[in-house]
């Protein structure tokens, strides 16, 4: 049910957002998130947010309308019911020791797993919304990097912040040098060898890095190559910078909240 239930999100949720204002959007965004990351992403060391938010944003960034939009409605309805299926054949005979109530009963504000989901879920859509404000192309690349950013421990951030901002520069160097060596014909390839590199990559660095070359292989066909590095390190730095001032911000006024609560 809840898997049918995400993929109604993520095909309804981006379409309908991109219709509205960037601060109604923003709205739609964060319920829309509060129910794939409260019901969908448990156990944040398992990485779900990876699929189901990163979906979520790939399909908010790339809003298609008319038939394009009619055909992502069957595409989804076809992958929903083969998900389903899949999930359903190979796990119907499992016994599950969380239900639905469980979950929300687990819900604490006072664990570190809770404040990790919330932040989740402010987070991600308020980048979206800033970049949006300030007229900034491909939002969701802010978006994105927030999301891969917020962890529940503030040692693990500083970690991703430093490796996802080396790692960009780093893939936008490689992809530069790249883009001058080979002829035009063959640059769409430039965006398949990062999909191979991400996927032999052990470390989040290299991830970051060979993930550059996807986004800057689209976006360059739109943007050019000076418009599409200067937007991609400028919206990574920007979402990685502000989630990580928004979880500080937020983990602070949390513990002087129970701190409170504690002396009282």
């Amino acid at each position: 049910m809840l898997l049918a239930l995400f993929f109604v999100i993520m095909t309804v949720c981006p379409h309908l957002a991109n219709q509205f204002s960037p601060v109604l959007g923003m709205l739609l965004n964060i319920a829309a998130l509060a129910v794939l990351i409260l019901f969908g992403c448990h156990n944040p060391f398992m990485f779900n947010q990876s699929t189901l938010v990163l979906g979520y944003l790939l399909l908010y960034g790339y809003d298609v309308t008319g038939k394009s939009y009619q055909m992502r409605l069957v595409g989804m309805a076809l992958g929903a019911a083969l998900t389903c299926f899949v999930f359903y054949r190979n796990h119907k005979n499992r016994t599950y020791k969380r239900n639905l109530k469980d979950l929300i009963q687990e819900f604490d504000i006072t664990s570190s797993r809770t404040k990790w989901q919330i932040c989740q879920i402010l987070c991600v859509p308020i980048v979206l919304c800033i970049a949006e404000l300030c007229n900034m192309p491909r939002a969701m690349w802010a978006g994105i990097a927030a999301m891969s950013a917020i962890l529940p421990f503030m040692e693990d951030m500083h970690y991703r912040v430093h490796k996802r901002i080396v790692g960009n520069i780093a893939g936008v160097i490689c992809f530069t040098v790249l883009y001058f060596l080979l002829p035009s014909s063959i640059y769409a390839y430039i965006g398949i060898l990062g999909g191979i590199g991400v996927g032999f990559s052990a470390q989040y660095g290299w991830q970051a890095v060979f993930n550059t070359f996807g986004a800057l292989a689209i976006a360059a066909e739109t943007y050019g190559l000076q418009g599409a590095v200067s937007l991609r390190v400028i919206q990574n730095v920007f979402g990685v910078v502000f989630a990580l001032a928004f979880c500080v911000i937020f983990y602070w006024f949390m513990s002087k909240k129970e701190k409170s609560s504690v002396s009282w």
